[in-house]
C-alpha cells in the first residue's frame, strides 16, 4: 500500500551511495575538490537523525579512487539491500557524446573520448533499477554538466511521459494504489542543469552550486514548512535560489508522486528540538564570493562544459582561478606594416601596474588594426574602440566569434552564428557596417578567419560546436575549410576533410595552417592538399613567424615547428594554452590559457621574461608598435565549448616596456 506521506523513509530499510570525484588524470579535466567535499558533507547529513538517520554502514562514500566497477558494485549492493529508499549521488565532470548520451567522468576519464574511463548514465540507471526492484523509491541525484540529458528532454520544454520513460525505464508502472489514487512507488531523478548547460562552483566555495543549495536546505531547513520536507519542496527551494542568482535551472524527473513521498526532517520546524548550530566542515573555505565559476561550468547562455582549480583573480590580484576547455580555436593573421604608434599610456604613467581593464563585458577575441589606431573586441558587445583613448567608435550586434583585419586595414572580417544561420561579413573598419556577406554554411558554428598577405583571399575554417574530433559525417564537414575571393566573394577552394577551428596564412601566402581538436594540418595553396604535423591533440591557435616556422598552442603547450622537417625546434609553455601572439619585431612571444597565466617569453632564449596575469585568457594581440598587449576572456569563447575553469571576463591592456 502507499507509504504514509508524513513519514521519513525507513532508515533501516534504506541505503545511499555518494560519489564525489575530485581528481582526474586527463589534462583537460581539472581537479574538483568541491565534488568530494559535497559527497562527504551529504553523507554526514544523511546519517544525522535530525535529517534522515541512516545507519553509518548503510551510507557508502566513494571518491576519485573508485573505478567504474567499484561504483556499479556499490550501487548494486545498496539497491539490492534496500526495501525502502535507495539514493545515489554523483558530483564531478559530466561528458556527452555526439548522440547526446551522458557519461559521468571518473578519475581516468578521457575528455576527448567520453566512452573511456567513465560511467555511462544508462548503465548506472539500469543497475540501480534492476538491483533495486524491491525498493519502494529510487532517487538519483546528478551534479555535473549536461546532467539534464538523463531526462531526455530539451532545456526549454517540460518532460513528456515518453521522456520520463526514457529517463526511468521502469518495467512496470502501477497506475493506481489501493485508494484509487496514483501509486507512490517509483523513481526520482534530480539534475543540476538542463541537457545543454553546465554546472558551476563558485570561487572559494566548499561545494558545487546545486549540491551546496541542497546541503544548505537540509542543514538549515525551511522555516514554516512543517516537520517534514518533501523532495518536491526541497527541489522547488533549490530551483528558486539558483534561478534568482542566474544559475542553470535544475531539473526534476519524477514518476508517480514519488517526489512528494521522499521526506526529510525539517531542522527549521518549530516543533523540532534544538540540534545546535548547523554543522560545517572545519577544513574547507566558508566564504561566499559573488563571482560564479564552474564544476565543469559557465552559464545558460554560454556556447558550451567547467571546474575551479584556483581562486579567481584579476590581472592586478596575482595568481587565481583559471578556465579550461577542450576544443575550438583562435585565429592568427600575419601582415606587413607597423603603422602609427598607439598612446594608451602617457610617458609618465601614474599606474604602477601598467594594466587597464578596458571592459568587463565578455570578450572572446581581440585584434589591432594594422595602423594601430583601432582595437576591435569580439564578444557579447562587439565593438570598435579608439586604441589611444579606449573610447567606443562603433558597435555591431551579431554574435561574432572571430575577427581579422586585412593587411591594408581597409576591411574587417567577422564570422559567427545568429540563430540557426552562420554568417561571414566584410565590414568597414571605421564604422563596423557590413559591406558584403560571404558564403557561410549554416551548420557551422565556428568560423575562424584569416586574410592572405596580399589581402585578396580570405581563409575561413568551420566546425560544429559539439564536434570534438577531426572527423564527421558529410553534412557536418561540408565546406569546413574555404578560400574566398575577397573582391568577388566567389569560392576559390574548399575541403571537407577536417573540421577547422583555427587558421593562419604563412607570410608568403603559400601555406595555411589549420587546426582542430585532433591536431594541425598545412594546406598547400598551389596543390590544394593537406599535410599533417605530428601533433594529434587539441590545437587552439596557430601563427607563422616566417614562411617555414609555425607556432602552435593547445593541449601540448606552445611549440615552435619547422614545417619543412615537421619537427619541434623549441617549446615554450608546457601547460594547456589557448592563445599565442608574437610581437611585431619577433623578439617577444605572449601565451595565455587556463593554467599557465599570460606570460611573456624571450624568443631568442626561450625563457619567461614576465607574467602579466593568472586569469584565464582566450585571445591575445600585440599593438603594431609592440608597446601594448590586449587580452580577452569570455565564457562565450568557442574555446569553452566543452569545459572551462573559473575566469574573470573582459578585456585587459598591458603596457609592454
Amino acid at each position: 500500500m502507499p507509504a504514509n506521506p508524513m513519514k521519513v523513509p525507513d532508515p533501516k530499510a534504506s541505503r545511499a551511495v555518494l560519489v564525489g570525484v575530485d581528481a582526474y588524470t586527463h589534462p583537460d579535466l581539472a581537479p574538483l575538490s568541491a565534488a568530494a567535499a559535497a559527497a562527504q558533507r551529504l553523507a554526514t547529513l544523511l546519517r544525522d537523525p535530525t535529517v534522515w538517520g541512516l545507519p553509518g554502514n548503510q551510507v557508502t562514500v566513494l571518491g576519485a579512487g573508485a573505478a567504474t566497477e567499484d561504483v556499479l558494485g556499490a550501487v548494486r549492493d545498496a539497491a539490492s539491500a534496500a526495501t525502502g529508499t535507495v539514493m545515489v549521488y554523483f558530483a564531478g565532470h559530466g561528458l556527452r557524446d555526439r548522440d547526446e548520451r551522458l557519461y559521468l567522468a571518473l578519475r581516468d576519464a578521457d575528455a576527448d573520448h567520453p566512452q573511456i574511463g567513465t560511467l555511462s548514465y544508462l548503465t548506472l540507471r539500469d543497475v540501480m533499477r534492476q538491483a533495486g526492484y524491491r525498493a519502494r523509491y529510487r532517487m538519483l541525484v546528478l551534479d555535473c554538466c549536461y546532467s539534464g540529458l538523463a531526462g531526455g528532454m530539451n532545456a526549454s520544454t517540460a518532460p513528456s511521459r515518453s521522456d520520463l520513460a526514457r529517463a526511468l525505464n521502469e518495467p512496470h508502472i502501477p497506475r493506481t494504489g489501493p485508494d484509487g489514487g496514483a501509486d507512490d512507488y517509483g523513481n526520482l531523478v534530480l539534475t543540476s542543469a538542463p541537457p545543454t548547460q553546465r554546472s558551476f562552483v563558485r570561487p572559494g566555495s566548499a561545494y558545487p552550486e546545486f549540491t551546496g543549495e541542497l546541503i544548505k536546505t537540509l542543514d538549515e531547513g525551511i522555516p514554516g514548512a512543517g516537520p517534514l520536507l518533501s523532495m518536491e519542496l526541497i527541489w522547488h527551494r533549490i530551483r528558486a535560489r539558483l534561478r534568482d542568482q542566474g544559475s542553470p535551472e535544475p531539473q526534476q524527473f519524477a514518476q508517480n508522486t514519488v517526489a512528494r513521498q521522499i521526506n526529510f526532517r525539517n531542522r527549521a520546524a518549530a516543533a523540532m528540538p534544538s540540534h545546535g548550530p548547523p554543522s560545517a566542515p572545519t577544513d574547507l573555505p566558508t566564504e561566499t564570493p559573488t563571482t560564479r565559476q564552474a564544476i565543469p561550468p559557465t552559464d545558460p547562455d554560454a556556447p558550451d562544459n567547467v571546474v575551479p582549480t584556483r581562486r579567481l583573480a584579476t590581472p592586478e590580484s596575482g595568481r587565481g582561478a583559471r578556465r579550461r576547455t577542450l576544443v575550438l580555436g583562435t585565429l592568427a593573421v600575419v601582415g606587413p606594416g607597423i603603422g602609427a604608434a598607439v598612446t594608451l599610456w602617457p610617458e609618465k604613467t601614474t599606474q604602477p601596474s601598467k594594466v587597464k581593464k578596458l571592459t568587463a563585458s565578455p570578450t572572446a577575441e581581440v585584434a589591432f588594426s594594422p595602423d594601430g589606431k583601432t582595437l576591435v573586441l569580439i564578444g557579447s558587445d562587439s565593438q570598435l574602440r579608439d586604441a589611444g583613448t579606449g573610447a567606443i567608435i562603433a558597435t555591431f550586434n551579431e554574435t561574432s566569434i572571430s575577427v581579422a583585419f586585412s593587411p591594408d586595414g581597409k576591411l574587417l572580417a567577422t564570422g559567427g552564428k545568429s540563430g540557426s544561420s552562420s554568417f561571414l561579413f566584410l565590414r568597414d573598419p571605421v564604422t563596423g557596417v557590413a559591406l558584403a556577406t560571404l558564403s557561410a554554411p549554416s551548420q557551422l558554428d565556428m568560423l575562424p578567419v584569416a586574410f592572405s598577405p596580399d589581402g585578396k583571399t580570405l581563409a575561413c575554417g568551420g566546425a560544429v560546436w559539439w564536434s570534438v574530433d577531426g572527423t564527421g559525417n558529410t553534412e557536418d564537414m561540408k565546406d569546413s575549410f574555404r578560400l574566398l575571393d575577397v573582391t568577388t566573394g566567389s569560392v576559390i577552394a574548399t575541403s571537407a576533410q577536417y573540421n577547422v577551428r583555427a587558421v593562419a596564412f604563412s607570410p608568403g601566402g603559400k601555406a595555411i595552417a589549420c587546426a582542430n581538436s585532433n591536431g594541425c594540418w598545412l594546406w598547400d595553396v598551389a596543390s590544394q592538399t593537406f599535410t599533417a604535423l605530428p601533433i594529434g591533440r587539441t590545437t587552439h591557435a596557430v601563427t607563422f613567424i616566417s614562411p617555414d616556422q609555425l607556432i602552435t598552442s593547445g593541449a601540448d603547450g606552445t611549440r615552435l615547428w619547422d614545417i619543412t622537417t615537421k619537427r619541434i625546434t623549441a617549446t615554450f609553455a608546457t601547460g594547456h594554452t589557448y592563445t599565442v601572439a608574437v610581437s611585431p619585431d619577433g623578439k617577444t612571444l605572449a601565451t595565455g590559457g587556463p593554467y599557465d597565466d599570460v606570460r611573456l617569453w624571450d624568443m631568442a632564449t626561450r625563457r619567461t621574461i614576465g607574467t602579466l596575469t593568472a586569469n584565464t585568457t582566450h585571445s591575445l594581440a600585440f599593438s603594431p608598435d609592440g608597446k601594448t598587449l590586449a587580452g580577452a576572456t569570455s565564457k562565450q569563447s568557442t574555446k569553452n565549448a566543452s569545459f572551462g575553469v573559473p575566469y574573470d571576463e573582459g578585456c585587459w591592456l598591458w603596457h609592454i616596456s
